[in-house]
C-alpha cells in the first residue's frame, strides 16, 4: 500500500508520547512509531471486543442454567403446593 504524506498538528504532549514510544521500541521514525501505536490500537481492540465477547456467551451460559434451576424448583412448589391441598 502507497504511503500519503500530510501534515499533523498535534498537541505537545503527544508529540512527546510518540518520541518515547519511538525510543523504547527501537523504531528509526516518528512515522514508524505512530503506524506501530495503530497496529498495537488495532490488536487490543481485537483482544477486548473477543474478551467481551467470550464474557457475555459466559454470563449467558449461566443464566440459562439459573433459569432452569428456577424452574425446576418452580415446578417442585406448584407440586408441593398441590399434593398440600385438602381434597
Amino acid at each position: 500500500m502507497a504511503k500519503k504524506s500530510s501534515t499533523v498538528h498535534l498537541e505537545e504532549k503527544v508529540w512527546k508520547e510518540i518520541e518515547e514510544y519511538k525510543t523504547e521500541n527501537g523504531l528509526s521514525s516518528r512515522n514508524d512509531a505512530i503506524e506501530q501505536m495503530f497496529v498495537e490500537r488495532r490488536l487490543l481492540l481485537k483482544l477486548t471486543q473477543n474478551t467481551t465477547k467470550n464474557e457475555i456467551s459466559a454470563t449467558l451460559e449461566v443464566s440459562k442454567e439459573e433459569i432452569r434451576d428456577e424452574d425446576i424448583n418452580l415446578d417442585k412448589a406448584i407440586y408441593f403446593a398441590d399434593a398440600d391441598m385438602p381434597d
